[in-house]
């Protein structure tokens, strides 16, 4: 079976003054690359003490963004990146948002795997396989997080 998603208990919890609200992350630059998805998706750039703070657990380059999702993602595999990621939840979007993973993008495809997060999943660094199709599912609010993937 493929790992689609651990807890990645090398990385501590990231302190509580390195994270941004919502309307400072907002008020930074939104990266993301496809406009047409950006009411659904946004990846802003992170500020400098917290890219620094992340780095130190790494032992190669990493890219330290937030990530905020306003509506529900299609299964898809994640753009300009391969291989995994590591995202903190600093909150889950709703009461019942679940990530899926699924063998292919193209329907009808087969699910492999569904976590449906928990307010324990919060605060918690998650490795997670992106070039693996999955979607996200159930969303009421905007889901944030702090992403942390390798520099190309």
């Amino acid at each position: 079976m493929i790992h689609v998603l651990e807890k990645a208990d090398f990385i501590p919890p990231v302190p509580v003054q390195l994270i941004h609200d919502l309307s400072q992350i907002e008020s930074r630059d939104n990266v993301f690359a496809y406009p047409s998805y950006r009411d659904h998706y946004a990846s802003y750039v992170a500020q400098k003490n917290l890219e620094e703070w992340a780095q130190r657990y790494f032992d190669h380059r990493v890219i330290t963004r937030y990530q905020v999702v306003r509506r529900d993602l299609p299964i898809h595999v994640d753009v300009g990146i391969v291989g995994r990621k590591f995202n903190y939840l600093t909150t889950l979007g709703g009461d019942n948002v679940k990530t899926r993973w699924w063998d292919s993008v193209d329907p009808p495809g087969n699910m492999i795997y569904e976590k449906t997060w928990t307010s324990e999943d919060l605060n918690v660094w998650w490795d997670m396989s992106i070039e693996t199709a999955h979607q996200v599912l159930n969303l009421q609010e905007p889901r944030i997080s702090i992403t942390v993937r390798p520099s190309e």
